[in-house]
């Protein structure tokens, strides 16, 4: 526990590090008087529209982790729901993605399911969504290649991401077949593979959901569909400030880019990591600073504050409801 506790200090504080330094390049590379005139051209209903169409993402996700658990089980849609809001909302407030053990608790509690397969089905969904994205960014750089946005640099960058997204692809398929064979490798007991042997299990487990079924397919879908509707988020921010040209191409690029560049440890929120990931997407097109990064303010805050709200709201629920239900033994009903 007190190595756990470090371990999530250390985060913090390296996140901490990273955002002030993304605000202070982002402060060296954007006029902040260009940007307080570029924020005069945001209104209350572009942001309240942008509220509402990445609100829409969390039913979808909520459909999709039903799948993962179990198609046939009789969870509540508002369980799912409250437990999604509660997980992004510790994202937003708390460090180390430590959101995402709130989710699970809530879940576990809220459910018949225990912690384990809450957490694996939260993991397999981390693992679609890297592939969805991965996949979406693969096809805009080959487009940007294709079009000679940015000739030269990813002329290197698109095979190595291309390399990097097939051997992604390859380890998931070859880890769902080969599951039993890898989980027997025993290597002397080496410290170093019982820790990643420990890794291997949490995706494997995850993974034994994933098989040539329907489900499996709606699935799939259900997760292209999550980030094809977040991606208008991006397409209705950038649109707000006059951006035109590739919009379509720029806002799914700039989809991805921010959603890898906050996997780098950064403060609660996100905050500066992801202005400044958005703002590399600016680079890449040549477009006016001041109006990327004033669209990043409104795509963050459409997404920050509401979340927060409503996170809070459940929460307290939390606190209220779930956590004084009887310990019956429910929770670890369906750890496997």
């Amino acid at each position: 526990m007190r190595r756990m506790n470090w371990r999530i200090a250390a985060i913090f504080v390296i996140g901490i590090g990273v955002s002030i330094l993304s605000i202070f390049w982002i402060l060296r590379v954007v006029n902040i008087s260009d940007l307080k005139d570029a924020m005069s051209s945001a209104s209350p209903i572009s942001f309240l529209l942008l509220v509402v169409v990445y609100l829409t993402t969390f039913p979808i996700r909520a459909v999709r982790w039903n799948r993962i658990v179990d198609p046939d089980s009789k969870v509540s849609f508002m369980i799912l729901m409250k437990s999604l809001i509660v997980g992004f909302a510790g994202n937003n407030l708390l460090p180390a993605r430590a959101g995402e053990l709130l989710r699970m608790q809530y879940f576990s509690l809220a459910t018949k399911y225990g912690r384990t397969r809450a957490l694996t089905t939260i993991f397999l969904e981390k693992i679609l969504d890297v592939l969805v994205l991965g996949t979406i960014l693969t096809i805009c750089f080959f487009e940007i290649k294709r079009s000679q946005i940015l000739p030269g640099i990813l002329d290197t960058l698109f095979p190595v991401i291309l390399i990097g997204l097939s051997c992604l692809i390859l380890v998931v398929i070859g880890l769902r077949i080969l599951r039993a064979r890898v989980l027997r490798w025993k290597l002397n007991n080496n410290k170093i593979w019982l820790f990643v042997r420990e890794k291997l299990v949490v995706v494997i487990d995850a993974l034994e959901v994933v098989d040539f079924s329907a489900n499996t397919l709606i699935i799939i879908l259900l997760s292209i569909f999550v980030w094809v509707v977040e991606g208008a988020v991006f397409y209705l921010g950038l649109s707000t400030f006059g951006v035109e040209s590739n919009l379509l191409l720029i806002s799914f690029t700039s989809l991805c880019l921010v959603n890898f560049g906050i996997l780098i440890p950064s403060s609660p929120g996100y905050i500066g990591v992801f202005q400044a990931a958005f703002l590399s997407s600016g680079f890449i097109f040549s477009l006016e600073k001041s109006e990327v990064l004033a669209a990043s303010l409104l795509v963050h805050l459409s997404q920050f504050i509401p979340i927060t709200l409503l996170g809070l709201i459940v929460g307290y629920d939390l606190i209220l409801n779930v956590w004084k239900k009887p310990s019956n033994g429910e929770s670890d009903v369906k750890e496997g």
